[in-house]
């Protein structure tokens, strides 16, 4: 499995009796419990079956895992090509993904580390309204870091080219160049920690 998580302790993850076609079920990691409430669970498995997995599947699995209990469950199923597609705790809400294995488990892994379940849903909601909202988790959609801005608007400034050949960086890839997928989604920052491009300082977001 590419997604490997640090937690307080884990389990195999046996297949259970309903799971639907197609997956296969490898690891449960729990989240810290420093309140009393039930641990928040990151359930990974991987997608076997042809195409893509359905939010049916999703669904089935997600309650095949859950099996009428109260706990906030998350999937986090490999799919080829080193992508992860999520479901749940939620399962109302639609999954989110596909995302690249790496940038999925440094999200799932910020998740683990919040005390409680309570702020470990709350840490994973913000990250897939960051998702919804920009395709860049981490990434708030407004301001500087507005999806448009950063993808057509900055390259468009007087100084783009000139400073593109002062850094040896290639002029097209913006989001590369202020360095929005260089940090993992964990790291807390103050205020004042900054990525500079070319001639321009980008505050780090604060997650």
């Amino acid at each position: 499995m590419s997604v490997e998580l640090e937690a307080g302790h884990d389990t195999d993850w046996l297949r259970p009796d309903r799971c639907p076609k197609g997956f296969n079920t490898d690891t449960v990691y729990f989240g810290r419990n420093e309140t009393g409430l039930a641990e928040f669970e990151i359930a990974v498995g991987a997608w076997a079956g042809e195409g893509l997995p359905t939010r049916d599947d999703l669904n089935r699995l997600h309650a095949a895992r859950l099996n009428r209990r109260a706990v906030p469950v998350l999937l986090a199923i490999e799919l080829p090509g080193d992508r992860v597609v999520t479901f749940g705790p939620n399962v109302n809400s639609a999954p989110v993904g596909p995302l690249s294995s790496d940038q999925a488990s440094r999200m799932l892994q910020a998740v683990l580390e919040e005390p409680d379940q309570v702020q470990a849903g709350t840490r994973w909601r913000s990250f897939t309204a960051a998702v919804d909202a920009t395709s860049l988790p981490g990434v708030k959609n407004f301001g500087l870091f507005a999806n448009h801005e950063i993808r057509t608007g900055v390259p468009q400034r007087d100084d783009w080219a000139d400073a593109c050949v002062r850094t040896f960086l290639p002029e097209h890839d913006t989001v590369d160049i202020i360095g929005v997928d260089r940090f993992p989604v964990n790291r807390r920052v103050p205020a004042t920690d900054a990525v500079r491009g070319p001639s321009l300082v980008c505050p780090q977001w604060i997650l």
